[in-house]
């Protein structure tokens, strides 16, 4: 049972092959913290 575990990777533990996850929470700091670039 335990090889079965280590075969299943967490979700938690690797976020990368969920690239539509990373871009909302980028997008979600982006809108707390606003670059300065767009600065006037």
């Amino acid at each position: 049972m335990g090889n079965s575990m280590k075969s299943t990777p967490a979700p938690a533990e690797r976020p990368l092959p969920n690239p539509e996850g990373l871009d909302s929470d980028f997008l979600a700091v982006l809108s707390d913290y606003p670059s300065p670039d767009i600065s006037p």
